[in-house]
Protein backbone atom coordinates (compact mmCIF):
# COMPACT_ATOMS: atom_id res chain seq x y z
CA UNK A 1 0.00 0.00 0.00
CA UNK A 2 2.78 2.44 0.83
CA UNK A 3 4.27 2.12 -2.65
CA UNK A 4 0.90 3.06 -4.14
CA UNK A 5 0.62 6.32 -2.25
CA UNK A 6 4.18 7.47 -1.62
CA UNK A 7 3.98 9.86 -4.57
CA UNK A 8 0.76 11.50 -3.38
CA UNK A 9 2.50 14.53 -1.79
CA UNK A 10 3.82 15.48 -5.22
CA UNK A 11 0.30 15.13 -6.64
CA UNK A 12 -1.42 17.13 -3.92
CA UNK A 13 0.77 20.23 -3.83
CA UNK A 14 1.49 21.59 -7.29
CA UNK A 15 1.66 25.08 -8.73
CA UNK A 16 1.04 25.14 -12.47
CA UNK A 17 3.32 22.62 -14.10
CA UNK A 18 5.90 22.75 -11.34
CA UNK A 19 5.66 20.22 -8.55
CA UNK A 20 6.96 20.97 -5.08
CA UNK A 21 7.99 17.87 -3.22
CA UNK A 22 6.62 17.88 0.30
CA UNK A 23 8.00 14.46 1.27
CA UNK A 24 10.41 16.01 3.78
CA UNK A 25 7.51 17.79 5.53
CA UNK A 26 4.60 15.34 5.23
CA UNK A 27 4.37 11.84 6.61
CA UNK A 28 3.63 9.55 3.66
CA UNK A 29 2.77 6.52 5.78
CA UNK A 30 -0.73 5.03 5.53
CA UNK A 31 -1.51 6.43 8.99
CA UNK A 32 -0.84 10.00 7.87
CA UNK A 33 -2.01 9.99 4.26
CA UNK A 34 -4.83 7.47 4.09
CA UNK A 35 -6.39 8.23 7.43
CA UNK A 36 -5.96 4.64 8.60
CA UNK A 37 -4.58 5.79 11.93
CA UNK A 38 -4.82 3.43 14.92
CA UNK A 39 -8.25 3.60 16.52
CA UNK A 40 -7.07 4.93 19.90
CA UNK A 41 -4.74 7.53 18.39
CA UNK A 42 -7.48 8.57 15.95
CA UNK A 43 -9.99 9.14 18.76
CA UNK A 44 -7.54 11.37 20.65
CA UNK A 45 -6.69 13.31 17.50
CA UNK A 46 -10.35 13.90 16.66
CA UNK A 47 -11.14 14.86 20.26
CA UNK A 48 -8.34 17.46 20.31
CA UNK A 49 -9.49 18.87 16.96
CA UNK A 50 -13.13 19.02 18.09
CA UNK A 51 -12.29 20.84 21.33
CA UNK A 52 -10.17 23.33 19.40
CA UNK A 53 -12.86 24.11 16.80
CA UNK A 54 -15.68 24.38 19.34
CA UNK A 55 -13.70 26.83 21.49
CA UNK A 56 -12.91 28.86 18.37
CA UNK A 57 -16.63 29.21 17.69
CA UNK A 58 -17.31 30.32 21.29
CA UNK A 59 -14.05 31.89 22.56
CA UNK A 60 -15.15 32.84 26.07
CA UNK A 61 -12.90 35.54 27.47
CA UNK A 62 -11.95 36.14 31.12
CA UNK A 63 -11.14 39.62 32.40
CA UNK A 64 -9.37 40.71 35.56
CA UNK A 65 -7.41 37.49 36.03
CA UNK A 66 -4.16 39.43 35.99
CA UNK A 67 -3.06 43.01 35.63
CA UNK A 68 -0.70 43.32 32.70
CA UNK A 69 -0.32 46.22 30.25
CA UNK A 70 -2.16 45.56 26.93
CA UNK A 71 -3.12 42.04 28.09
CA UNK A 72 -6.16 42.51 30.31
CA UNK A 73 -7.74 39.14 29.59
CA UNK A 74 -7.30 35.67 28.17
CA UNK A 75 -9.60 33.37 26.19
CA UNK A 76 -10.34 29.66 26.36
CA UNK A 77 -8.94 29.57 22.82
CA UNK A 78 -5.46 30.17 24.24
CA UNK A 79 -5.90 27.13 26.49
CA UNK A 80 -7.25 24.99 23.62
CA UNK A 81 -4.41 26.17 21.37
CA UNK A 82 -1.86 25.20 24.03
CA UNK A 83 -3.40 21.73 24.39
CA UNK A 84 -3.43 21.24 20.61
CA UNK A 85 0.14 22.51 20.38
CA UNK A 86 1.31 20.00 23.00
CA UNK A 87 -0.39 17.24 20.99
CA UNK A 88 1.38 18.39 17.82
CA UNK A 89 4.75 18.66 19.56
CA UNK A 90 4.27 15.13 20.91
CA UNK A 91 3.64 13.90 17.36
CA UNK A 92 6.73 15.71 16.08
CA UNK A 93 8.87 14.14 18.82
CA UNK A 94 7.53 10.65 18.08
CA UNK A 95 7.40 10.74 14.26
CA UNK A 96 9.99 13.45 13.57
CA UNK A 97 7.85 15.34 11.04
CA UNK A 98 6.01 18.67 11.05
CA UNK A 99 3.44 19.50 8.39
CA UNK A 100 3.58 23.08 7.12
CA UNK A 101 1.28 22.75 4.11
CA UNK A 102 1.95 24.50 0.78
CA UNK A 103 5.15 26.52 1.06
CA UNK A 104 3.81 29.65 -0.66
CA UNK A 105 0.78 29.87 1.61
CA UNK A 106 2.74 29.61 4.87
CA UNK A 107 5.20 32.16 3.48
CA UNK A 108 2.39 34.62 2.74
CA UNK A 109 0.76 34.10 6.14
CA UNK A 110 4.09 34.66 7.90
CA UNK A 111 4.86 37.95 6.11
CA UNK A 112 2.76 40.16 8.46
CA UNK A 113 4.53 38.56 11.45
CA UNK A 114 7.91 39.46 9.99
CA UNK A 115 6.78 43.01 9.20
CA UNK A 116 5.40 43.54 12.70
CA UNK A 117 8.59 42.26 14.33
CA UNK A 118 10.69 44.61 12.19
CA UNK A 119 8.39 47.56 12.92
CA UNK A 120 9.18 47.36 16.65
CA UNK A 121 12.39 49.24 15.79
CA UNK A 122 10.53 52.40 14.74
CA UNK A 123 7.14 52.01 16.44
CA UNK A 124 5.78 55.13 18.12
CA UNK A 125 3.88 52.87 20.54
CA UNK A 126 6.02 49.74 21.22
CA UNK A 127 3.48 48.25 23.63
CA UNK A 128 0.80 48.09 20.94
CA UNK A 129 3.29 46.69 18.46
CA UNK A 130 4.34 43.92 20.84
CA UNK A 131 0.67 43.05 21.35
CA UNK A 132 0.14 42.97 17.57
CA UNK A 133 3.21 40.75 17.26
CA UNK A 134 1.68 38.28 19.71
CA UNK A 135 -1.63 38.28 17.77
CA UNK A 136 0.14 37.68 14.44
CA UNK A 137 2.32 34.94 15.89
CA UNK A 138 -0.68 33.22 17.51
CA UNK A 139 -2.48 33.21 14.14
CA UNK A 140 0.42 31.51 12.32
CA UNK A 141 0.76 29.06 15.20
CA UNK A 142 -2.97 28.32 14.91
CA UNK A 143 -2.58 27.59 11.19
CA UNK A 144 0.30 25.17 11.83
CA UNK A 145 -1.56 23.47 14.69
CA UNK A 146 -4.67 22.93 12.54
CA UNK A 147 -2.66 21.59 9.59
CA UNK A 148 -1.07 19.05 11.93
CA UNK A 149 -4.02 17.98 14.10
CA UNK A 150 -6.16 17.41 10.98
CA UNK A 151 -3.52 15.32 9.23
CA UNK A 152 -4.88 11.92 8.32
CA UNK A 153 -8.50 12.66 9.25
CA UNK A 154 -11.11 11.48 6.78
CA UNK A 155 -13.32 13.77 4.68
CA UNK A 156 -16.27 12.87 6.89
CA UNK A 157 -14.36 13.91 10.02
CA UNK A 158 -13.35 17.21 8.38
CA UNK A 159 -16.98 17.91 7.53
CA UNK A 160 -18.04 17.06 11.07
CA UNK A 161 -15.59 19.62 12.47
CA UNK A 162 -16.80 22.36 10.12
CA UNK A 163 -20.42 21.51 10.92
CA UNK A 164 -19.76 21.72 14.66
CA UNK A 165 -17.94 25.03 14.22
CA UNK A 166 -20.79 26.63 12.25
CA UNK A 167 -23.53 25.34 14.58
CA UNK A 168 -21.79 26.55 17.75
CA UNK A 169 -20.90 29.87 16.07
CA UNK A 170 -24.48 30.67 15.05
CA UNK A 171 -26.27 29.15 18.06
CA UNK A 172 -24.09 31.07 20.54
CA UNK A 173 -24.81 34.32 18.69
CA UNK A 174 -28.59 33.70 18.46
CA UNK A 175 -28.93 32.62 22.11
CA UNK A 176 -27.09 35.75 23.25
CA UNK A 177 -30.27 37.69 22.36
CA UNK A 178 -32.46 35.55 24.64
CA UNK A 179 -31.05 36.94 27.87
CA UNK A 180 -29.16 33.82 28.97
CA UNK A 181 -26.52 35.20 31.40
CA UNK A 182 -23.76 32.81 30.26
CA UNK A 183 -24.20 34.01 26.66
CA UNK A 184 -24.62 37.73 27.30
CA UNK A 185 -22.22 39.95 25.33
CA UNK A 186 -18.85 40.24 27.03
CA UNK A 187 -17.87 43.85 27.73
CA UNK A 188 -14.30 45.03 28.34
CA UNK A 189 -14.07 46.22 31.97
CA UNK A 190 -12.59 49.63 31.10
CA UNK A 191 -15.65 50.96 29.21
CA UNK A 192 -17.40 54.02 30.59
CA UNK A 193 -21.15 54.06 31.20
CA UNK A 194 -21.84 55.87 27.92
CA UNK A 195 -19.52 53.54 25.98
CA UNK A 196 -21.25 50.51 27.51
CA UNK A 197 -24.65 51.85 26.47
CA UNK A 198 -23.40 52.50 22.92
CA UNK A 199 -21.88 49.00 22.73
CA UNK A 200 -25.09 47.29 23.85
CA UNK A 201 -27.19 49.42 21.46
CA UNK A 202 -24.97 48.45 18.53
CA UNK A 203 -24.94 44.81 19.67
CA UNK A 204 -28.73 44.47 19.70
CA UNK A 205 -29.30 46.52 16.55
CA UNK A 206 -26.94 44.46 14.40
CA UNK A 207 -26.34 40.71 14.57
CA UNK A 208 -23.23 40.20 16.72
CA UNK A 209 -21.47 37.47 18.68
CA UNK A 210 -21.12 37.47 22.48
CA UNK A 211 -17.48 36.36 22.45
CA UNK A 212 -16.10 37.26 19.00
CA UNK A 213 -17.49 40.78 19.17
CA UNK A 214 -19.66 43.27 17.34
CA UNK A 215 -21.14 42.88 13.88
CA UNK A 216 -18.04 43.56 11.78
CA UNK A 217 -16.16 40.83 13.62
CA UNK A 218 -18.69 38.05 13.12
CA UNK A 219 -19.32 39.26 9.54
CA UNK A 220 -15.64 38.78 8.70
CA UNK A 221 -15.82 35.16 9.92
CA UNK A 222 -19.10 34.48 8.10
CA UNK A 223 -17.91 35.91 4.80
CA UNK A 224 -15.20 33.27 4.71
CA UNK A 225 -17.36 30.41 6.00
CA UNK A 226 -20.25 31.03 3.58
CA UNK A 227 -18.54 30.17 0.25
CA UNK A 228 -17.04 27.06 1.85
CA UNK A 229 -20.47 25.85 2.99
CA UNK A 230 -21.93 26.49 -0.47
CA UNK A 231 -19.05 24.58 -2.07
CA UNK A 232 -19.63 21.60 0.25
CA UNK A 233 -23.35 21.67 -0.52
CA UNK A 234 -22.62 21.79 -4.25
CA UNK A 235 -20.07 18.97 -4.03
CA UNK A 236 -22.41 16.58 -2.25
CA UNK A 237 -25.79 17.97 -3.39
CA UNK A 238 -26.64 18.22 0.30
CA UNK A 239 -29.70 20.18 1.48
CA UNK A 240 -28.27 20.24 5.01
CA UNK A 241 -25.15 22.13 3.94
CA UNK A 242 -27.18 24.50 1.77
CA UNK A 243 -29.41 25.14 4.79
CA UNK A 244 -26.34 25.88 6.94
CA UNK A 245 -25.10 28.22 4.19
CA UNK A 246 -28.47 30.01 4.05
CA UNK A 247 -28.46 30.57 7.83
CA UNK A 248 -24.90 31.91 7.59
CA UNK A 249 -25.90 34.22 4.74
CA UNK A 250 -28.89 35.60 6.67
CA UNK A 251 -26.63 36.12 9.70
CA UNK A 252 -24.10 37.95 7.51
CA UNK A 253 -26.77 40.28 6.11
CA UNK A 254 -28.19 40.82 9.62
CA UNK A 255 -24.81 42.15 10.77
CA UNK A 256 -25.45 45.11 8.42
CA UNK A 257 -21.71 45.23 7.85
CA UNK A 258 -21.69 47.15 4.60
CA UNK A 259 -18.02 46.68 3.84
CA UNK A 260 -18.02 42.92 4.35
CA UNK A 261 -21.27 42.46 2.39
CA UNK A 262 -19.94 44.61 -0.45
CA UNK A 263 -16.72 42.57 -0.40
CA UNK A 264 -18.76 39.37 -0.78
CA UNK A 265 -20.74 40.85 -3.68
CA UNK A 266 -17.53 41.93 -5.42
CA UNK A 267 -16.02 38.46 -4.97
CA UNK A 268 -19.16 36.77 -6.33
CA UNK A 269 -19.31 39.30 -9.18
CA UNK A 270 -15.69 38.76 -10.19
CA UNK A 271 -16.16 34.98 -10.04
CA UNK A 272 -19.37 35.24 -12.03
CA UNK A 273 -17.73 37.30 -14.79
CA UNK A 274 -14.87 34.80 -15.02
CA UNK A 275 -17.42 31.96 -15.23
CA UNK A 276 -19.26 33.73 -18.05
CA UNK A 277 -15.98 34.37 -19.88
CA UNK A 278 -15.17 30.65 -19.80
CA UNK A 279 -18.60 29.00 -20.08
CA UNK A 280 -20.68 31.68 -21.80
CA UNK A 281 -23.72 31.29 -19.50
CA UNK A 282 -24.83 30.24 -16.03
CA UNK A 283 -26.30 26.78 -15.65
CA UNK A 284 -29.68 26.17 -14.01
CA UNK A 285 -28.07 25.02 -10.76
CA UNK A 286 -26.39 28.40 -10.20
CA UNK A 287 -29.60 30.29 -11.00
CA UNK A 288 -31.62 28.13 -8.60
CA UNK A 289 -28.96 28.65 -5.93
CA UNK A 290 -29.16 32.44 -6.41
CA UNK A 291 -32.96 32.40 -6.05
CA UNK A 292 -32.71 30.18 -2.96
CA UNK A 293 -30.32 32.54 -1.16
CA UNK A 294 -32.31 35.62 -2.18
CA UNK A 295 -35.48 34.07 -0.74
CA UNK A 296 -33.64 33.03 2.44
CA UNK A 297 -32.29 36.57 2.86
CA UNK A 298 -35.74 38.19 2.53
CA UNK A 299 -37.37 35.70 4.92
CA UNK A 300 -34.53 35.80 7.44
CA UNK A 301 -34.25 39.59 7.54
CA UNK A 302 -38.03 39.92 7.96
CA UNK A 303 -37.85 37.69 11.03
CA UNK A 304 -34.79 39.54 12.35
CA UNK A 305 -36.38 42.99 12.04
CA UNK A 306 -39.63 41.73 13.56
CA UNK A 307 -37.83 40.21 16.57
CA UNK A 308 -35.47 43.17 17.04
CA UNK A 309 -37.20 46.59 16.69
CA UNK A 310 -33.91 48.40 17.42
CA UNK A 311 -32.46 46.83 14.27
CA UNK A 312 -35.12 48.50 12.12
CA UNK A 313 -34.50 51.83 13.83
CA UNK A 314 -30.76 51.43 13.24
CA UNK A 315 -31.20 50.62 9.56
CA UNK A 316 -31.52 54.21 8.37
CA UNK A 317 -28.20 55.12 9.95
CA UNK A 318 -26.40 52.44 7.95
CA UNK A 319 -27.09 54.37 4.75
CA UNK A 320 -26.41 57.89 6.03
CA UNK A 321 -23.75 60.10 4.51
CA UNK A 322 -22.32 60.70 7.99
CA UNK A 323 -20.73 57.26 8.01
CA UNK A 324 -19.30 57.81 4.54
CA UNK A 325 -17.88 61.19 5.58
CA UNK A 326 -16.26 59.71 8.69
CA UNK A 327 -14.57 57.01 6.58
CA UNK A 328 -13.31 59.60 4.11
CA UNK A 329 -11.93 61.70 6.96
CA UNK A 330 -10.19 58.61 8.33
CA UNK A 331 -8.67 57.87 4.91
CA UNK A 332 -7.50 61.48 4.58
CA UNK A 333 -5.93 61.43 8.05
CA UNK A 334 -4.27 58.08 7.31
CA UNK A 335 -2.77 59.37 4.06
CA UNK A 336 -1.41 62.36 5.98
CA UNK A 337 0.32 60.05 8.47
CA UNK A 338 1.68 57.86 5.66
CA UNK A 339 3.17 60.91 3.91
CA UNK A 340 4.67 62.03 7.21
CA UNK A 341 6.25 58.56 7.76
CA UNK A 342 6.65 57.21 4.20
CA UNK A 343 9.52 54.81 4.87
CA UNK A 344 8.79 53.37 8.31
CA UNK A 345 5.15 54.02 9.15
CA UNK A 346 4.09 54.25 12.80
CA UNK A 347 4.55 50.61 13.80
CA UNK A 348 2.40 47.50 13.65
CA UNK A 349 -0.76 47.47 15.76
CA UNK A 350 -0.84 51.24 16.43
CA UNK A 351 -4.41 52.54 16.19
CA UNK A 352 -5.33 55.54 14.09
CA UNK A 353 -6.82 57.20 17.16
CA UNK A 354 -3.40 57.04 18.85
CA UNK A 355 -1.93 59.22 16.11
CA UNK A 356 -4.83 61.39 14.92
CA UNK A 357 -7.44 61.80 17.66
CA UNK A 358 -9.69 64.09 15.59
CA UNK A 359 -10.98 61.28 13.32
CA UNK A 360 -13.12 59.61 15.97
CA UNK A 361 -12.26 56.18 14.49
CA UNK A 362 -9.77 53.80 16.05
CA UNK A 363 -8.97 51.85 12.88
CA UNK A 364 -8.32 52.91 9.31
CA UNK A 365 -11.21 50.81 7.90
CA UNK A 366 -9.08 49.81 4.95
CA UNK A 367 -6.60 46.95 5.47
CA UNK A 368 -4.39 48.05 2.56
CA UNK A 369 -4.05 51.64 3.76
CA UNK A 370 -3.56 50.27 7.26
CA UNK A 371 -0.56 48.22 6.08
CA UNK A 372 1.07 51.39 4.68
CA UNK A 373 0.11 53.25 7.87
CA UNK A 374 1.76 50.60 10.06
CA UNK A 375 4.84 49.59 8.07
CA UNK A 376 5.56 52.45 5.67
CA UNK A 377 5.23 52.34 1.90
CA UNK A 378 8.00 49.82 0.96
CA UNK A 379 7.21 47.12 3.54
CA UNK A 380 3.52 48.04 3.66
CA UNK A 381 3.07 47.32 -0.04
CA UNK A 382 4.52 43.84 0.46
CA UNK A 383 2.13 43.13 3.36
CA UNK A 384 -0.82 44.66 1.49
CA UNK A 385 -0.39 42.15 -1.33
CA UNK A 386 -0.79 39.16 1.05
CA UNK A 387 -4.64 39.03 1.02
CA UNK A 388 -4.62 39.69 -2.73
CA UNK A 389 -2.16 36.90 -3.48
CA UNK A 390 -3.79 34.26 -1.26
CA UNK A 391 -6.74 33.60 -3.65
CA UNK A 392 -4.35 33.42 -6.60
CA UNK A 393 -1.95 31.01 -4.89
CA UNK A 394 -4.83 28.87 -3.65
CA UNK A 395 -6.28 28.68 -7.17
CA UNK A 396 -3.00 27.10 -8.30
CA UNK A 397 -3.09 24.33 -5.70
CA UNK A 398 -3.54 21.03 -7.44
CA UNK A 399 -7.01 19.57 -7.08
CA UNK A 400 -8.00 16.26 -8.62
CA UNK A 401 -10.84 16.58 -11.13
CA UNK A 402 -14.29 16.40 -9.56
CA UNK A 403 -15.22 17.26 -5.99
CA UNK A 404 -11.75 18.65 -5.02
CA UNK A 405 -11.83 21.23 -7.83
CA UNK A 406 -15.31 22.40 -6.86
CA UNK A 407 -14.18 22.76 -3.26
CA UNK A 408 -11.07 24.66 -4.36
CA UNK A 409 -13.31 27.22 -6.09
CA UNK A 410 -15.12 27.70 -2.79
CA UNK A 411 -11.81 28.40 -1.01
CA UNK A 412 -10.79 30.91 -3.69
CA UNK A 413 -14.12 32.77 -3.45
CA UNK A 414 -13.86 32.84 0.37
CA UNK A 415 -10.35 34.32 0.28
CA UNK A 416 -11.34 36.72 -2.49
CA UNK A 417 -14.30 37.90 -0.38
CA UNK A 418 -11.94 38.60 2.54
CA UNK A 419 -9.55 40.45 0.21
CA UNK A 420 -12.37 42.59 -1.21
CA UNK A 421 -13.87 43.35 2.21
CA UNK A 422 -10.42 44.57 3.26
CA UNK A 423 -11.03 47.53 0.93
CA UNK A 424 -13.74 48.77 3.28
CA UNK A 425 -12.86 47.24 6.63
CA UNK A 426 -9.66 46.73 8.58
CA UNK A 427 -11.04 43.18 9.07
CA UNK A 428 -8.60 42.49 11.90
CA UNK A 429 -10.46 44.17 14.75
CA UNK A 430 -9.75 42.53 18.09
CA UNK A 431 -7.34 39.69 18.73
CA UNK A 432 -9.49 36.80 17.46
CA UNK A 433 -10.13 37.53 13.77
CA UNK A 434 -6.66 36.87 12.43
CA UNK A 435 -6.47 33.59 14.36
CA UNK A 436 -9.91 32.53 13.10
CA UNK A 437 -9.03 33.41 9.51
CA UNK A 438 -5.71 31.57 9.58
CA UNK A 439 -7.29 28.51 11.21
CA UNK A 440 -10.03 28.42 8.55
CA UNK A 441 -7.37 28.63 5.84
CA UNK A 442 -5.57 25.71 7.47
CA UNK A 443 -8.81 23.71 7.61
CA UNK A 444 -9.47 24.42 3.91
CA UNK A 445 -5.99 23.27 2.91
CA UNK A 446 -6.32 20.11 4.99
CA UNK A 447 -9.82 19.41 3.64
CA UNK A 448 -8.59 19.81 0.05
CA UNK A 449 -5.78 17.38 0.86
CA UNK A 450 -8.27 14.85 2.26
CA UNK A 451 -10.55 15.20 -0.78
CA UNK A 452 -7.64 14.67 -3.16
CA UNK A 453 -6.51 11.59 -1.26
CA UNK A 454 -10.07 10.25 -1.15
CA UNK A 455 -10.50 10.56 -4.93
CA UNK A 456 -7.02 9.19 -5.63
CA UNK A 457 -7.61 6.17 -3.37
CA UNK A 458 -10.89 5.44 -5.14
CA UNK A 459 -9.21 5.61 -8.54
CA UNK A 460 -6.44 3.26 -7.42
CA UNK A 461 -8.91 0.80 -5.92
CA UNK A 462 -7.73 1.34 -2.35
CA UNK A 463 -11.23 1.93 -0.98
Amino acid sequence: MVSNIVDLPQILFRYGGKSISMIDKIDVSPQAICGTHPEKSGRIQLMVATIFFVTLAAPIRFYGVWQMPYVASFSVVEVALLVALLYVVGGVVIYGRLVIGPTRIIALLALPVFATVISVIWSIHPGMTFKAMAVHFEAVLGYLVVINILRGLSVREHLGLMGAFVVVLLVAAVLSYTGIPALSPQLPPDLSQSETAAFLLSYHARFSHPFIGLSNNIATVLVMVLPILVAIGWCYRSKHWYLAASFSFVALVATMSRGVFLGLMLAVGITGLLWLAVHGRFNKGIIRLFIFFLTAMVAGMTIFFYSSPSALQHLDGRFSFYNVDSRLLAYKATLGVILAHPVTGVGGGVGLGEVVSSTGLHSVHNAYLQALFWYGIPLGLVVAFVPLLLPLVTSRLCAVRGVPRIFRRGIVIALLAVAMSNLFESSWEGSMLRLLTYVLIGWCISMLHALNVDVEKERRGLR
